[in-house]
């Protein structure tokens, strides 16, 4: 299930870097197929709306970063920037330095998205 999430996740990120790449429509198109599409794409974006897939995310972070608000303001963000999916954020206090040797104890009960020191990702 993890390794699904982050596989979304990554192919989101990758579509959505592509999506500036797309070139213009043609400027010779009827103004009513233009109507037809920007009618189609409303209908899209309001079915995605109404079908926002559940997912729960635990969220490991410093202290540093939980009490002055900042993990609470990014993953605000992070569901604005997603409205496909209903986010159950759960954030749990959890150091960088103590990231590593709790994940490897318990892999599945580790959290889904954490901190750690780089100098650890080889292990």
């Amino acid at each position: 299930m993890k390794k699904r999430l982050l596989a979304l996740l990554v192919v989101t990120a990758l579509i959505a870097s592509l999506a500036g790449c797309g070139s213009k429509s043609d400027s010779s198109t009827s103004s009513g197929a233009k109507s037809s599409s920007t009618q189609e794409t409303t209908s899209q974006e309001a079915t995605q709306k109404t079908e926002a897939t559940p997912v729960k995310l635990k969220v490991w972070a410093p202290e540093n970063q939980i009490q002055p608000g900042t993990m609470k303001s990014m993953t605000e963000s992070f569901q604005k920037l997603h409205p496909e999916w209903d986010i159950d954020f759960t954030i749990e206090t959890q150091g960088e330095d103590t990231a590593k040797d709790e994940i490897l104890k318990d892999v599945s009960a580790a959290g889904d998205v954490f901190f750690f020191a780089n100098d650890q990702l080889n292990e």
